[in-house]
């Protein structure tokens, strides 16, 4: 029973996902979706320090990540529409497409201490953070905007740009300098501006990745 508990956690995550999907509050849509980053951190915590990882249980997170983090924040997103449009709907499917495409493409990658391609919790924050914007400092998405931002979202999840990650990261990897870049500039921002520290803060690890890829394809050839 005791190696079923990160796959409970990921259950739970999924319900977060419904549950965000169902409600019609974006401040209680955005909780929910929260919940669900925290306990998609969790499952794979609890399941590495109780050795019940699973064949199953991957593919569990996988599909319990794209209702939490691929179809959530796209419906809740759209609600920020004042009308239907094909525009908008196509934007969506994309976005959700991408991130199926993500999660198939991630469970059957080899490990490696760096993403390739944003991953679906980060694209999901970045949907996030443009709710944050719209509803704190009354920012207007029209149609065209939203559809900008499905696709944008949903195409750095599958493009191939190597993004780093806290995974084996040493004492002397120049990653942890990328990582505290963007901790630096998320918190200068939040100080200054806090509903703009979650969009400030994806749009400069998107940036410092470029630079990360730059640097890795310079050592690569260098060698």
């Amino acid at each position: 029973m005791i190696k079923q508990i990160p796959n409970l956690i990921t259950l739970a995550n999924l319900c977060c996902g419904v549950m965000a999907i169902m409600s019609s509050n974006l401040r209680l849509g955005l909780y929910f979706i929260a919940a669900s980053l925290v306990l998609d951190v969790f499952d794979g915590l609890a399941a590495r320090a109780l050795n019940a990882a699973s064949p199953i249980g991957k593919d569990l997170d996988s599909l319990s990540d794209l209702v939490s983090f691929g179809v959530a924040p796209a419906i809740l997103f759209s609600q920020l529409a004042t009308s239907p449009d094909p525009w908008l709907y196509g934007g969506l499917c994309f976005y959700i497409a991408c991130g199926a495409v993500r999660l198939a493409k991630f469970n059957n990658m080899e490990s490696s201490a760096d993403f390739i391609g944003l991953a679906i919790p980060g694209a999901a924050m970045l949907l996030m953070s443009l709710i944050i914007l719209s509803i704190n400092d009354a920012l207007v998405f029209n149609h065209i905007y939203q559809f900008l931002a499905y696709v944008i979202a949903g195409s750095l999840m599958i493009i191939p740009l190597k993004m780093f990650s806290l995974k084996a990261l040493g004492y002397k990897d120049y990653r942890r300098f990328l990582l505290l870049a963007v901790a630096i500039i998320s918190v200068v921002c939040f100080i200054i501006k806090p509903s703009w520290a979650l969009f400030v803060g994806l749009i400069s690890y998107v940036i410092l990745s470029v630079v990360y890829q730059l640097i890795s394809l310079n050592v690569k050839n260098r060698v």
